[in-house]
């Protein structure tokens, strides 16, 4: 009975999510919107995606794969700065800027390994900032940008993400080790408790001086 319980639950939000989502895509991606329009062609343009989009993904797959040389000599890699302001209580603040020494991201397949992803991403990430798209919506807005339409566009499963903050000194001594939830403007909070039990409460077990589990029992005895 529990595992049906919990598959009735995960099924029911990950409907609830998508529903949420599609509702977000319609108001921020508004298709219909001739000057949002216009700076869909732009962007096209520049990366020579036809202005309508493909008419297939087999059209698509042979742009990224067989790119035109102007994009291809566009950088493959693109330098980035971090940044992480924390806040407290009272309206004070610690406003922390790194650039990051060790980036792993997404790395092309054999086929399109002469595809200047990171530019090409840099520039959709730039688009959704300045025209007001939420980050969750990466999916469904690229579907849109290569196919010209929402229709059966893919959605994220959950908008919340979870990650692990190392601080290391430069002798590689670590002196910090927290977990971090990172979310968008629009998420809610189901969309956090959707991921702790999964996620957030095995990380806690991993970090040292984790005693919430024994407090909990001691304080319920």
């Amino acid at each position: 009975m529990k595992m049906k319980r919990k598959k009735q639950q995960s099924k029911s939000y990950s409907q609830d999510l998508k529903k949420y989502l599609l509702k977000l895509a319609k108001v921020q991606i508004p298709i219909k919107d001739e000057d949002f329009q216009k700076k869909i062609r732009k962007l096209r343009r520049r990366w020579k995606i036809p202005i309508r989009g493909f008419k297939n993904k087999k059209l698509c797959k042979k742009w990224l794969e067989n790119s035109p040389r102007e994009i291809l000599k566009r950088p493959k890699t693109v330098e980035q700065i971090e940044g992480e302001i924390i806040h407290f209580p009272k309206k004070e603040k610690i406003v922390k800027e790194w650039i990051p020494e060790i980036i792993e991201g997404l790395v092309p397949e054999r086929k399109i390994s002469k595809f200047p992803l990171d530019s090409f991403l840099t520039d959709v990430d730039r688009f959704m900032i300045e025209n007001k798209i939420d980050a969750v919506l990466k999916m469904p807005f690229l579907h849109f940008l290569y196919y010209n339409k929402l229709n059966n566009a893919p959605f994220p499963n959950k908008i919340a993400e979870v990650s692990e903050r190392l601080i290391f000194t430069k002798s590689r001594k670590k002196i910090g080790h927290l977990i971090s939830i990172t979310f968008g403007s629009n998420a809610r909070q189901k969309d956090i408790l959707a991921i702790w039990k999964e996620q957030v409460a095995p990380l806690q077990k991993k970090i040292p001086g984790f005693l919430v589990k024994k407090l909990r029992e001691r304080t319920s005895s």
